[in-house]
């Protein structure tokens, strides 16, 4: 399980780039914690795989030009080990499979269109794995594949 901790800062607008929050990992079924750690900017998103703990940052609320998006990459098995990072225009929006899943769309738009994206699969190094064609998010809970045909 992981949880975002951000502490309410009075004047946050003028320093968004200097916000401190804290992602912390729990082990579902003990309740320990088996990673925290304290970053600056703004929590985009988060993603959990078997083995690794994903957050997005940037310094601005969208991860595209100066926003300055970036991915980084925390062990979960070998907490001593150094992080990997990567930039990123696009919104981590979950995990597939042990991929993460970047999307050229916030899940939490305002605008509800029903318009199909394309996510991009990417390994924890940032490499493109392959696309997923034709996803929906009809509301701010969820993303939906395309249906399949029988």
């Amino acid at each position: 399980v992981s949880l975002i901790l951000t502490p309410h800062h009075g004047q946050l607008e003028e320093r968004l780039a200097e916000q401190e929050s804290y992602v912390v990992v729990l082990d579902a079924t003990s309740g320990a914690v088996v990673r925290t750690e304290e970053l600056n900017g703004v929590i985009l998103g988060q993603g959990l795989t078997n083995g690794s703990l994903a957050v997005e940052t940037a310094r601005a609320y969208y991860p595209a030009g100066d926003g300055k998006g970036a991915v980084t990459v925390y062990s979960l098995t070998d907490t001593s080990a150094a992080p990997a990072s990567f930039a990123t225009d696009q919104w981590l929006i979950g995990i597939d499979d042990g991929a993460l899943l970047l999307s050229p769309q916030s899940l939490a738009a305002e605008r509800r269109d029903e318009m199909p994206v394309t996510l991009t699969r990417v390994d924890t190094r940032g490499r493109e794995l392959g696309t997923i064609e034709g996803v929906t998010a009809p509301d701010l809970k969820h993303w939906e594949r395309p249906k399949q045909h029988q």
